[in-house]
């Protein structure tokens, strides 16, 4: 393998005017001529030069490694982390994936730590768990980036760090309108609880909410308690909804799953869709194509959330920002894809 030394001994220089050449980090006052350089450059070329990238690491402190601190296994975070990738080896930097379940948080937090990596990104983690990464990871000056956050206040003050989100209030309003524009004037909106954790799901019920007030709609939130047992609380309400008198012509509900569940729950009910309600979903995750009949849905950029996220951190780690307390939260934007699942309301349902 070659090295600094021998490419110096090559060309008649000294061995830090070739690390500081090939390293692209030069001292406060030292000045290399460009035509030295591109020597320096040239050569290295030549002799097959590859620079040693835990050398560096020792010598900064800092390995050119990101972290990605994430639940693995749905399609949201796979696509992120796609993202991620895609920014991370265009500046050549490394990701390293660090699992999060239940008491595998402090481990992974722990490791981020341990392994001096450049920055962190977080998907999805806690209030409590991003208090602990807030000041673990300022004290060793490293970085961290939130992705698909909404709400981040731990106790009284706000977390400090890169924020990324898509917008998912206005995703709402667009569906609303959409469903207005097909003379739906009866909507309902189906969520759970325990999902408005750190996440978009807030903030989708108030575009909701405003939407209806805004187009003078009635409109009903119907919010399941517990994500893991939706069938057994949320199935009464939303049965007993779509039996009564006055049920709704259309339902937009906080995620697809929740969606194709709905379908279903409109299926056993002898409901056709979107003959006799329309129904959409939010994300546009693989299943919104394959369910019948396909899914109107909002779609989040989530690989460009996590490509956005990922320049974000890299930008703080190359300034050495290890506070980001003023950098402005990026919110990226939603779209609607109409599909099948949402039609014309029938005049006789809004008699």
């Amino acid at each position: 393998m070659t090295t600094t030394k021998q490419i110096a001994e090559a060309l008649g220089l000294s061995r830090p005017t070739v690390s500081f050449v090939l390293n692209g980090r030069c001292p406060k006052g030292v000045r290399i001529p460009d035509s030295t350089r591109q020597r320096i450059l040239a050569a290295a070329r030549e002799m097959g030069y590859q620079p040693n990238a835990l050398a560096r690491a020792m010598v900064t402190g800092r390995t050119r490694v990101i972290g990605f601190l994430g639940m693995m296994g749905a399609e949201y975070t796979t696509r992120m982390l796609r993202g991620v990738l895609e920014c991370a080896q265009r500046h050549d930097y490394l990701v390293k994936v660090l699992m999060t379940s239940g008491d595998s948080e402090d481990k992974a937090l722990h490791r981020a730590v341990q392994q001096r990596l450049a920055g962190v990104v977080s998907i999805h983690a806690d209030e409590a768990f991003l208090a602990q990464a807030d000041i673990e990871l300022r004290r060793q000056a490293i970085p961290l980036a939130v992705v698909d956050h909404t709400t981040l206040n731990l106790g009284k003050r706000r977390l400090a760090c890169i924020r990324v989100v898509s917008d998912d209030e206005a995703g709402v309003r667009n569906a609303v309108r959409h469903l207005t524009e097909l003379g739906h004037s009866r909507i309902a909106y189906l969520s759970v609880a325990d999902a408005h954790m750190n996440t978009g799901w807030a903030a989708r019920e108030s575009g909701f909410r405003k939407a209806v007030r805004r187009h003078g709609l009635s409109g009903r939130v119907i919010v399941a308690p517990d994500t893991k047992k939706t069938d057994a609380h949320a199935r009464p309400l939303l049965a007993d909804l779509l039996r009564s008198r006055m049920r709704p012509t259309a339902i937009v509900c906080a995620s697809d799953y929740l969606a194709a569940w709905a379908l279903r729950i409109a299926c056993e009910a002898g409901l056709r869709v979107p003959g006799d309600i329309s129904v959409v979903g939010f994300a546009d995750q693989e299943l919104a194509r394959y369910v019948y009949p396909a899914l109107t849905t909002v779609a989040q950029p989530f690989e460009l959330m996590g490509m956005k996220v990922a320049e974000c951190l890299l930008d703080a780690v190359e300034r050495r920002i290890e506070d980001a307390r003023n950098v402005k939260p990026m919110l990226l934007p939603t779209r609607l894809v109409v599909r099948e699942s949402t039609g014309p309301v029938g005049r006789e349902r809004e008699a």
